[in-house]
C-alpha cells in the first residue's frame, strides 16, 4: 500500500510529538537519586565489577564470590557505558530513558502496522499514553532490568511482524539475517530477565500454529510448513543455549546449585497452606485473579496512583466493572492487531498465566511493567475498534459516510488520550516532587533513609579493612565508598548474634531505624552484652547509630591476630 506525502509529513509530525513529550516528562520525572529499593544497587555492582576485569562477582561482602541470583545481561549491558561515565549512576541511570524512548518507537512501528488504515492515530494515542505513564517514567529512572527488557520485548516482535516465511523459504538474504537477529534478542532476553521465557514460548508456540495451519491447508508440496517448524525450533534453540551456558556456569562455580526461584512459587505464605498442593494452587490462582482484574490491570491503565501492590484487597477498592470492560477491551484490540494478533494473545496468556501462580507479594504491577505499552496499545485499539463496529451497526446495510470512516479512528483515539492524560499528570506529581529535592532528608516519610545514607558517608572515614554488618549491605557498600559489609542475622538468641560476629570478624555493626532487624536483633543483643559493644558515632534524633564491636575491634586497632 503507497503512503502518500501528506501521510507520511504527518507520521513524522506525530513522531516528533511523542519524542517532545517523552522527553518533557521524562526530564520532570528523573531522580538523581539513587533508588532505595536494593537490587538496583547489586545491578550497578555487577556492572561496576565486570568494566574492572573481576568478572561477574558480588564484591559487596568481605570476600567476593560469584554472583548467581541476577542473570548477567544487565549488568553487561550498563557495563559496557561504565568507563565512559566511571562511578557516575546518573548517565547510567540515564540509559534507561534512552532504552524506553526506543520502547516507544518501536511500540509505534509495531501499531502502525497492525492497527489498520488509521493505524497511526492509534500508535500515536499508545505512545503519548506510554510516554506519560508515571510508573513507566519510574522505572526508566532506576537502575533495573525493566527498560532493557521492554525495549528488547517489542524489538522482537517487530522483527516477528516483518518476518516472511515466504521468502525465508526462498533463501532472502534480509529475511535470513532477520530471523538470525531475532534468535540472538531471544537469548539476550532470556538473561536479561528470567521471566522473557513467556514471550518466548510465545514466539514457538505462534511458530507451531501457523506451520500446522499451513500443513492442514494441503501445501505439503511447497512445504511452506518447514519455514515456521523452523523458527520455532531455532527460538528453543536460542533460548536453550542461553539457559545451558548460564547453569553450566553456575555448576561449574558451585556445584549442585539450584536456584530458588523456582522454589518461591511452592513456599506459602501468610494464609496459605500446602497441604493440599491441588488446593494451595486453586487457592492463590483465585487469590491473584481477584487481584489481577478488578485491581491491577484496570488500576494500572486507568489509575496508576491506586496501582500500587496490596495483600489485602476489600471489596470497596475491586472496580469489577471497569476490570472487565478493561479487560474486554484489551482482548478486542489484541484481537484487531493484524499480523500479530496470534503472537500477543499468546504472550499476555503466558505473562499473566505465570502470574496467576506467583506469591501474592511477587503479583502486582512491576512485574508486568514491560506489558504496559502493549496493554495501553491493545486498551485504545479496542475502544477504536467497537466505535467503529457500533457505528457501522447504526447504518446497518448502508455504507457510512467516508469522512466518518476516516474521522472517528482519530476522535476516538484522541478522545482516549484526552481522558487518560490528566490522570495520567496527575499520578506524575508524586514523582515529579522526589525527583525534584536533593535528599530523602526533604520528605517527611523518607527522612530515617537519609539517615541510613549519613551513616553510611560515616562508615566511609574508617579502614577499608573493617569488616561492618548492616540490613542492606549492597546500599551500604554504595554510599560508604565500597567498603565490604555482611547482612545482619534476621532472627537469633543475643548469645548466637555474638557468636555470628565473632565467627565473621565484624568490626562495626550500621543501625538504622529503617529496617526493623536493628531494634528486634541487634539492640536486644547489645543490651544483652553491653560490655562488647560501644557507640562510635549516631544521629542526634536517635534514628541511627555506628556501633563497633569490641572484641574485634580493639583487635584491628591493636594489629593482635584474630582469635
Amino acid at each position: 500500500m503507497k503512503v502518500s506525502l501528506n501521510e507520511k509529513t504527518l507520521r513524522w509530525l506525530m513522531l516528533a510529538v511523542i519524542v517532545v513529550c517523552f522527553a518533557f516528562n521524562y526530564a520532570a520525572n528523573f531522580d538523581k537519586k539513587m533508588d532505595m529499593n536494593g537490587d538496583n544497587y547489586v545491578y550497578y555492582q555487577l556492572a561496576r565489577s565486570l568494566a574492572k576485569g573481576h568478572g561477574y562477582m558480588s564484591e559487596i561482602g568481605p570476600v567476593p564470590e560469584p554472583h548467581m541470583h541476577f542473570p548477567p545481561g544487565y549488568p553487561a549491558f550498563l557495563s559496557l557505558f561504565y568507563h565512559i561515565f566511571p562511578d557516575n549512576v546518573v548517565p547510567l541511570k540515564m540509559l534507561n530513558g534512552l532504552l524506553m524512548l526506543v520502547s516507544i518507537l518501536l511500540l509505534f512501528r509495531i501499531v502502525r502496522k497492525t492497527a489498520g488504515r488509521q493505524g497511526h492515530w492509534i500508535a500515536l494515542a499508545a505512545c503519548l499514553l506510554t510516554a506519560c505513564h508515571p510508573e513507566l517514567l519510574r522505572w526508566a529512572t532506576i537502575l533495573m532490568s525493566e527498560m532493557l527488557y521492554t525495549a528488547l520485548t517489542l524489538g522482537i516482535i517487530a522483527l516477528c511482524l516483518d518476518l516472511d516465511f515466504e521468502k525465508i523459504r526462498q533463501i532472502d538474504i534480509r529475511q535470513i539475517l532477520m530471523l538470525a537477529g531475532l534468535c540472538l534478542l531471544v537469548a539476550a532476553l532470556y538473561f536479561v530477565r528470567t521471566m522473557g521465557i513467556s514471550l518466548i514460548l510465545a514466539i514457538a508456540l505462534a511458530c507451531l500454529i501457523l506451520g500446522a495451519k499451513a500443513f492442514i491447508r494441503r501445501k505439503k508440496e511447497a512445504r511452506t510448513w518447514l519455514v515456521p517448524l523452523l523458527t520455532a525450533a531455532l527460538v528453543l534453540v536460542s533460548f536453550f543455549a542461553a539457559k545451558t551456558s548460564w547453569d553450566a556456569r553456575n555448576q561449574r562455580v558451585k556445584p549442585g546449585y539450584k536456584s530458588d526461584y523456582l522454589n518461591t512459587f511452592t513456599e506459602p505464605v501468610a494464609g496459605e497452606s500446602n497441604d493440599n498442593m491441588t488446593t494451595f494452587w486453586l487457592n492463590r490462582v483465585k487469590r491473584n485473579l481477584m487481584a489481577f482484574v478488578p485491581y491491577y490491570i484496570p488500576n494500572a491503565l486507568i489509575d496508576p496512583d491506586n496501582a500500587s501492590f496490596k495483600l489485602q484487597f476489600p471489596e470497596e477498592d475491586r472496580r469489577w466493572v471497569p476490570g472487565i470492560l478493561v479487560v474486554a477491551f484489551m482482548l478486542i484490540g489484541l484481537l484487531s492487531m493484524k499480523g500479530l494478533s496470534l503472537l500477543l494473545i499468546l504472550y499476555f496468556l503466558a505473562t499473566f498465566g505465570s502470574l496467576m501462580l506467583y506469591p501474592p507479594y511477587y503479583a502486582d504491577i512491576r512485574y508486568f511493567i514491560p506489558l504496559l505499552p502493549l496493554m495501553l496499545a491493545a486498551l485504545v485499539a479496542g475502544v477504536c475498534w467497537t466505535v467503529h463496529y457500533l457505528v457501522q451497526l447504526l447504518y446497518r446495510k448502508k455504507r457510512e459516510p467516508a469522512w466518518l470512516e476516516k474521522g472517528i479512528t482519530p476522535v476516538v483515539a484522541l478522545l482516549s488520550l484526552a481522558l487518560l492524560l490528566p490522570t495520567y499528570r496527575q499520578s506524575q506529581q508524586y514523582y515529579r516532587h522526589f525527583a525534584s529535592v536533593k535528599s530523602f532528608g526533604q520528605i517527611p516519610n523518607h527522612k530515617h533513609y537519609q539517615s541510613y545514607l549519613d551513616e553510611c558517608a560515616q562508615c566511609s572515614l574508617f579502614p577499608e579493612n573493617y569488616v561492618f554488618v548492616t540490613r542492606k549491605p549492597e546500599i551500604f557498600y554504595f554510599h560508604s565508598k565500597y567498603h565490604h559489609a555482611l547482612s545482619m542475622p534476621r532472627d537469633g538468641s543475643p548469645m548466637e548474634i555474638v557468636q555470628f560476629l565473632i565467627d565473621n570478624h565484624v568490626d562495626i555493626l550500621v543501625l538504622d531505624a529503617v529496617y526493623r532487624t536493628s531494634s528486634t536483633i541487634i539492640v536486644p543483643t547489645m543490651n544483652a552484652y553491653p560490655q562488647l559493644f560501644t557507640v562510635l558515632w549516631k544521629k542526634e534524633d536517635g534514628s541511627g547509630a555506628v556501633v563497633g564491636f569490641l572484641p574485634s575491634l580493639q583487635q584491628k586497632q591493636t594489629g593482635a591476630e584474630p582469635q
